[in-house]
């Protein structure tokens, strides 16, 4: 039945596609989460979401055969296709796993690569942009929508998220991180689009606000703590370009300054808590696993056995990446894939800058850097990268400022 559903999901995108590759990105990007729909072909493991992207790529391959065949990348985003490329070999070649990294190579390098080379060349208005910014504020806010009712009701929570006390919401992910991985960085960039866009809001504020209201309950549901704070820095960093910089400046070290005189949020903070604990364990261990494999990591899918050669003897739990984007990278990458994290990220602070100078694209050039504050600062205790939608999203956010420095030129 699952396999069915999807082969129509994928006819139907490919439909869509035939005609208006922008509209068929849109229904993708809204569609994100259809990842966890999964069934196997020949004995390959495939998700919805993959067959309904690969159908686009397909579709636009033939469609659009005179842009792709044309394109002449810069050196810059040669490195950044490129460089990835070169460390997911290298990963694959090292992994412990070849067939668990196999997966990840296809679902997390290959696939978002493909659909960046699709938005590259077939988005190419800020009207385009927009369709997709609001199928991801759709996206998030019904998965916000739903960890609402779940926090209240109790309703599909698996354990041990389910308790009266400690309830979280998880959405269908079953667990309450990745509520706030995906919908963390889309609230972000809405809030800041919003608050810089003054023609934008007068028009579509009083449509926004809702979403943004539910989608910041969807984070408490889900008592993601790192995405709250993550969304709290992307929104100092977006105040920052207002006329109340100083204010906030103020504001914040105030802010600061409360929060480490509670001990509740002073030991979440110093990660002095359990969650802290566990995190600086793994951490540990991770240090010693790239001690003693510095280039090349543990390889794709490999940390958790390798992890386990190197983890402390009080750290028993074993999971499947270090909770640290920067080595979440680096060991199942290795040292290449580190670098490539900080060409993107470099490419996104750089990119939104210049786009923030021109006064007509000004609000998205705040909005993506409140994107890029969040990533890192949640990702300094998560994953917010190696996972279906997250991969995908991530390509996108590097795609954007692609597409709008390239309008500016025209």
């Amino acid at each position: 039945m699952i396999l069915w559903l999807s082969m129509l999901a994928a006819l139907a995108i490919a439909s869509v596609a035939w005609n208006d590759r922008v509209r068929a990105l849109t229904l993708l990007f809204f569609l994100l989460p259809t990842y966890l729909v999964r069934f196997t072909v020949f004995g390959l493991p495939m998700t919805m979401l993959e067959g309904m992207l690969l159908a686009l790529f397909i579709i636009f391959v033939i469609r659009d055969t005179a842009l792709w065949t044309a394109w002449r990348p810069r050196a810059w985003e040669m490195l950044l296709i490129f460089l990835p490329l070169l460390a997911s070999l290298f990963g694959l070649l090292v992994s412990p796993n070849i067939v668990a990294g196999l997966g990840i190579w296809k679902a997390y390098i290959i696939e978002p690569l493909l659909l960046y080379i699709v938005i590259r060349h077939v988005v190419k208005h800020t009207h385009d942009l927009r369709r997709i910014f609001w199928a991801l504020i759709l996206s998030a806010t019904c998965i916000s929508f739903i960890a609402l009712i779940q926090y209240f009701t109790a309703w599909g929570i698996p354990e041990p998220w389910n308790g009266f006390t400690d309830r979280r919401a998880t959405f269908w992910y079953g667990y309450p991180n990745a509520v706030g991985l995906f919908v963390a960085p889309i609230l972000a960039f809405t809030a800041a689009f919003t608050l810089h866009a003054e023609r934008f809001r007068k028009t579509h504020a009083v449509y926004l606000y809702p979403f943004l209201l539910i989608m910041a309950g969807g984070l408490f549901a889900a008592r993601v703590e790192g995405a709250l704070v993550a969304v709290a820095a992307a929104l100092f960093v977006s105040l920052l370009f207002t006329r109340f910089r100083v204010m906030i400046i103020v504001l914040a070290v105030a802010g600061l300054a409360a929060v480490f005189s509670f001990e509740t949020t002073r030991q979440i903070f110093l990660f002095q808590d359990v969650s802290g604990d566990v995190r600086l364990a793994l951490w540990t261990g991770t240090r010693n696993l790239l001690t003693a494999q510095p280039f090349f990591g543990a390889g794709l899918a490999g940390f958790p056995s390798t992890y386990d050669l190197y983890r402390l003897n009080s750290h028993v739990e074993l999971l499947l990446y270090p909770h640290n984007i920067f080595l979440n990278f680096w060991v199942e990458l290795g040292i290449i894939g580190l670098l490539w994290l900080f060409l993107a990220f470099g490419h996104m602070i750089t990119r939104s800058i210049q786009i923030l100078r021109r006064e007509q694209t000004r609000a998205y050039g705040i909005a993506l850097l409140a994107v890029v504050t969040a990533i890192v600062v949640y990702g300094l205790v998560d994953v917010p990268y190696f996972k279906n939608d997250l991969a995908i999203l991530f390509w996108f956010w590097l795609a954007v400022p692609v597409i709008l420095l390239k309008k500016e030129r025209t």
